[in-house]
């Protein structure tokens, strides 16, 4: 009886195991942020009555209404809920009710996130996995490195196989040694500049004709001529790739966002977030419908690139209203031109 109970008080006094934050449906989480807006008001009332308690305390409450959210549910499947913005200026909030506005600000731009999740609809993208497959085991069989090696495997071992124990010196070796190491440096060297300077990023360099002294980088109105070239030539994937690029790099001389090759879509949204909240909707539609093209295997057609050029035109010109209302701003520098 004794060790029984021992052993029952040993069990009650080890820690208890964290338990993970369940999935939040969107519906739900769409009604915690409509909450804590409500709540921010009530601590914009309380500051313009001069009650700075009071709004702290409300400011307070909006970020305990959504902590522990991490994972929402949706129609088109489950998505991480990443709050840390939010909660880093709700916090700037409750010690500095003046941050009301930025708070808010913050708060909108979840919103509309969150609107958006609830409509979400589930992308189904039929043949994706197969079209992958099939392109990985194009670039396995066409691996340069890969048939070389191969090839000087099969000529050393096959005049190994036939050959007496000392039918070859060991300076034949030495030399044999030495032009496969050359014949590897030099394609290892082909590919590499095959990867880097002649495949991947050539859209990215304008090259004029001979006896130019430098080249320069194509500008987002040659590049959207080029997209609509490709269109009339019936190449719309390519129509669309071009179109969605001259727009990004409009975005970037606009100084709306900063533009790196490296970056993904969803980071270019993150930075206009900030800088034009305006032309979200617009530019995350534009995305979907780039990457159901380009990597989800959805045909690219007349009407996605109608629907891409039109995104890409309204987005032009939004961003141009945009910085044009941000350079009216007292004290803002004014972006560079992109004409």
């Amino acid at each position: 009886m004794r060790r029984a109970l021992a052993l029952l008080l040993l069990l009650l006094s080890l820690p208890a195991a964290p338990i993970a934050a369940a999935a939040v449906p969107a519906t739900a989480y769409l009604e915690q942020l409509q909450a804590a807006e409500g709540l921010l008001g009530e601590a914009e009332a309380s500051l313009a009555r001069g009650d700075e308690a009071a709004a702290r305390m409300a400011v307070r409450s909006a970020g305990q209404r959504l902590t522990g959210i991490d994972q929402v549910v949706s129609p088109a499947g489950e998505v991480r809920a990443d709050l840390s913005d939010l909660q880093e200026a709700l916090r700037e909030a409750a010690s500095d009710p003046t941050a009301l506005g930025s708070a808010r600000e913050v708060l909108e731009a979840h919103l509309r996130a969150a609107e958006e999740l609830v409509a979400a609809d589930a992308v189904e993208a039929p043949g994706a996995r197969a079209s992958l497959d099939r392109a990985l085991a194009q670039v396995a069989s066409q691996s340069l490195l890969q048939r070389a090696r191969n090839w000087f495997l099969r000529l050393f071992l096959r005049g190994i196989d036939r050959a007496e124990p000392a039918s070859f010196p060991v300076w034949a070796y030495w030399v044999g040694g030495a032009v496969g190491a050359l014949a590897l440096t030099w394609a290892g060297i082909g590919l590499y500049r095959a990867l880097t300077g002649h495949g991947a990023g050539r859209e990215g360099v304008w090259v004029g004709g001979r006896g130019t002294a430098s080249a320069r980088p194509p500008q987002p109105a040659e590049l959207l001529q080029q997209a609509q070239a490709a269109a009339g030539r019936g190449e719309y994937l390519e129509g669309i790739r071009l179109a969605h690029l001259a727009l990004l790099l409009h975005l970037d001389h606009l100084d709306l966002i900063s533009y790196r090759p490296a970056q993904t879509n969803r980071e270019h949204e993150l930075q206009l977030r900030s800088r034009g909240p305006s032309l979200l909707p617009a530019l995350r539609r534009l995305h979907d419908l780039v990457e159901e093209c380009l990597y989800a295997g959805h045909p690219a057609r007349a009407d996605e690139y109608g629907q891409a050029e039109s995104l890409v035109m309204q987005l032009w010109r939004e961003g141009d209203a945009a910085s044009r209302s941000q350079d009216a701003t007292p004290g803002r520098s004014s972006p560079a031109s992109s004409h």
